[in-house]
């Protein structure tokens, strides 16, 4: 760019007179004002939070900035032998009385400075503060726990109780799926938990060449995919809200249960207490004591009437041992004519040493139909291999007492479970119903890997002759022999 010269002499009198000596002017030169002047093309270094690509350098070597990397306005002493500045240039010298000479240092551009926001810039009086940022906080889900595990079984069963209709003995596959998904937040706890079953149906063509028969085809009804637990929950503190289907609250068992059909259990398990309830339940938990109490269908699946169940259960409950009182109590399960009772009063407890495991369940039961007198043939929701769905002979419920005790071994690759109770119904006439049920279950699995295990059920009971027909007795032999994988 050309520039404006008053006359080719004066500019060689004004290099020479800067050439041989120092100015004696008071103030400095503004190095930064140059650079502008000269339109410097003067590259920032990054900002401290951030780092230079791979490879890549900035653009000004921050090594070579001074301690506060700022405009300077020190004085120069002046030397005694300073040459005065001629006439002729003096008005030029005059245009840069302004800027006053300056050490020779480095600074940004103020043009940069000033471009930054206030929280950026930096203070003629400090050194600049190096600002370390914190970690950025994860997302939402990872402080989510969560787990996921699937089964799969193959078996033989023969069920000798279930001659009489010809479906005593078959090969099966069923399988599983369990997971849970926990939210943790400052105050509460969020938890959803979910188990299906999958289950193989039976053929179609079940023997109902007869009423009775028919009247239990209905038990072989199975539904492929089944909602076995799906429950949404809460907890802050020692308290818990659930709502969904869960399992009972009511008492606690110890054995392991080797099909998704739950019949190789005692008694008072299998014909008694439901295995799940779907419905509210709150508890509270502080230290060993442990209150639960639910509002509940009753039932297994949704309700058919709009009478509700209340179950309970307070207990004390360590590792090592639990000891606990439980009542369910309700109306009936069913619609109008076809309800049915489904009440009990309950202690359960259990003992555990090393590898040992003893536990128990004792029930009072009471039963049957509510009201109306509806024809065991005639059932068609699943009938009881016991005749549990009579009516009392005075409209009253049928009653009975229930107990079992289990002994269970568990080691690291192998548990043995030996189990035996008793049920004593209120006789009523009834020879099926009356007769005292005495049970008996040997249980068995080995955990050959991590992943595969076998097992095996042996059950007895008492048998009662020509109990559906002529022909064949209620047998009380059951027989469980399965492979499972588990992922």
């Amino acid at each position: 760019m050309r520039r404006f010269c008053p006359h080719p002499c004066a500019l060689l009198l004004l290099l020479c007179a800067i050439g041989s000596a120092t100015s004696e002017a008071d103030d400095d030169i503004d190095v930064l004002a140059i650079s502008r002047t000269f339109n410097a093309a003067v590259d920032p270094p990054l900002a401290p939070q951030q780092s230079s690509p791979a490879g890549a350098s900035p653009a000004v070597a921050t090594a070579g900035w001074p301690p506060h990397a700022m405009r300077s306005t020190a004085a120069v002493p002046a030397t005694a032998d300073a040459v005065a500045t001629p006439a002729l240039v003096a008005p030029m010298l005059e245009s840069l009385e302004d800027d006053k000479p300056a050490e020779r240092t480095q600074a940004l551009p103020a043009s940069f400075i000033d471009g930054l926001p206030p929280s950026q810039q930096l203070d003629v009086n400090q050194s600049p503060e190096v600002e370390i940022e914190e970690a950025p906080e994860g997302k939402w889900w990872d402080s989510l726990n969560y787990d996921l595990t699937g089964y799969g079984r193959g078996y033989y069963r023969s069920d000798r109780r279930l001659w009489f209709i010809g479906l005593e003995s078959t090969f099966g596959v069923e399988g599983g799926l369990y997971g849970y998904l926990e939210a943790p937040q400052p105050v509460w706890t969020y938890r959803l938990d979910a188990e299906l079953y999958l289950n193989q149906p039976f053929e179609r063509n079940v023997l109902v060449d007869t009423p009775t028969r028919a009247s239990f085809a209905h038990n072989f009804d199975i539904d492929v995919l089944e909602i076995s637990q799906l429950a949404l929950s809460g907890r802050r503190g020692d308290f818990l809200i659930s709502l969904g289907k869960m399992v009972t609250p009511f008492g606690r068992f110890y054995f392991p249960l080797f099909s998704n059909a739950m019949h190789d259990a005692p008694f008072i398990r299998s014909e008694a207490i439901r295995w799940r309830e779907t419905g509210i339940l709150l508890q509270y938990d502080p230290s060993i004591l442990v209150g639960t109490v639910a509002l509940t269908n009753g039932g297994l699946e949704r309700d058919a009437n709009s009478s509700k169940a209340i179950v309970a259960r307070v207990g004390l409950e360590e590792e090592n041992w639990a000891l606990g009182t439980s009542v369910k109590w309700q109306d009936g399960i069913g619609s109008e004519a076809q309800k049915e009772r489904n009440n009990h009063f309950g202690l359960d407890a259990m003992i555990k040493h090393g590898p040992w495991i003893l536990s128990g369940e004792v029930i009072y039961d009471q039963y049957g139909l509510r009201k109306g007198d509806v024809a065991l043939d005639d059932i068609f929701w699943g009938r009881s291999l016991y005749n549990r769905q009579l009516r009392h002979p005075d409209g009253g419920p049928l009653e009975g007492i229930g107990y079992y005790v289990d002994l269970g071994y568990v080691a690291e690759s192998w548990q043995l479970h030996l189990n035996y109770g008793e049920y004593y119904p209120e006789e009523i006439g009834d020879r099926i119903h009356d007769e005292v049920s005495r049970r008996g279950i040997v249980k068995f699995a080995y955990n050959v890997n991590e992943y595969f295990s076998w097992y095996s059920m042996l059950m007895f009971e008492n048998s009662v002759p020509h109990a559906f027909d002529s022909t064949h007795p209620r047998e009380g032999f059951f027989l469980l022999l399965g492979f499972q994988a588990t992922l």
